[in-house]
C-alpha cells in the first residue's frame, strides 16, 4: 500500500507500507511525511484533507492532529472550488491557505 499527498506548494514523499494501517500505524506515518513538509513550507498555512477512513477519524488520530496543530478539513464536506478559494459548508477557507490532499493507493 502507498500513502501519498500533494498540495499546490508541492508533493510529499510517498510512504510505502506493507500492511493495512490501524490508527497507531497511521500516526507513525504522519510525523515522517506530513510534518517535514509542513516545516519546509512553514510560512504557509496548510489545511489537511483526507477521506473518512476509520484511521483518519478515530479519536486518537483527531487528538494527534490537535496536538501537532494540524488543521484538518472536515469531511465529508460539501466542497466547492471558487477560484483560489475553497468553501466548506458555506464558510470560506482563508485564501492564503494551501490544501494538502492525502490518499491511500492499493
Amino acid at each position: 500500500m502507498v500513502w501519498g499527498a500533494f498540495s499546490s506548494a508541492g508533493f510529499l514523499d510517498l510512504a510505502f507500507v506493507a500492511c493495512w494501517m490501524n490508527t497507531s500505524d497511521y500516526q507513525e506515518v504522519l510525523p515522517d511525511y506530513l510534518l517535514p513538509f509542513r516545516r519546509r513550507f512553514s510560512r504557509h498555512q496548510f489545511i489537511f484533507q483526507q477521506d473518512n477512513a476509520a484511521v483518519h477519524v478515530s479519536s486518537s488520530t483527531t487528538d494527534w492532529f490537535r496536538a501537532k496543530n494540524v488543521d484538518v478539513l472536515l469531511w465529508p464536506a460539501r466542497v466547492k472550488a471558487s477560484g483560489a478559494r475553497i468553501q466548506e459548508k458555506g464558510h470560506p477557507v482563508p485564501s492564503k491557505s494551501y490544501l494538502i490532499y492525502a490518499k491511500w493507493y492499493f
